[in-house]
């Protein structure tokens, strides 16, 4: 049954198409572990940058407050009011525009531009769904071929002779397929 060389060459094809499946499910994981980290990157730049400007704010507040209370030198409070203003702003744009800014020089930097990681996955996902159809086709080939139905004469004590010599026969041609699939996938 199993131990002839069209089915050995089904088999075979098998093998090869489950590995081509598994390289394509390893790059799939490959693609979406870097997408992720370089998110999880790009989060923690945008974070310690928003912070280092919420710290200076922060500080030029402080400072122009400070000068505020003292009347001799109200000049200077102006001054640090407008240094305080201008990073108020800068915080906002940073916030903003954090994508241009930040994630996207990031993402490029790493050689993972958005663009290119989504097209890659798509390309991979449709590769993965193609491999998945040929694998379930050849294993349908494989074990459900066509078989011609038993007319009434073998439903007798022929049928359960026949039964049991189908079986010797069927654990005869594992042990041949057996020891096919080993002389043609051993390593040399």
């Amino acid at each position: 049954m199993f131990s002839n060389d069209r089915n050995i060459e089904k088999i075979a094809t098998l093998v090869e198409e489950i590995q081509q499946w598994s390289l394509l499910r390893k790059e799939q994981a490959q693609i979406e572990i870097a997408e992720k980290i370089s998110s999880l990157i790009t989060a923690i730049a945008t974070m310690i940058v928003v912070s280092l400007l919420a710290l200076l704010v922060c500080i030029s507040l402080s400072l122009a407050l400070a000068y505020a209370i003292e009347p001799v030198v109200g000049s200077f409070a102006i001054a640090f009011l407008i240094i305080a203003s201008i990073d108020i702003l800068l915080l906002i744009l940073a916030i903003a525009f954090s994508d241009r800014l930040i994630k996207k020089p990031l993402l490029k930097s790493t050689g993972f531009a958005e663009g290119n990681t989504n097209v890659e996955r798509e390309q991979c996902l449709t590769d993965i769904n193609n491999k998945e159809k040929q694998i379930s086709q050849l294993w349908d080939n494989l074990f459900h071929e066509k078989e011609e139905p038993k007319s009434g004469f073998f439903a007798s004590p022929t049928q359960r002779f026949l039964d049991v010599v189908s079986s010797s026969t069927a654990i005869i041609d594992g042990i041949l397929l057996g020891w096919k699939l080993y002389q043609r996938f051993k390593r040399k």
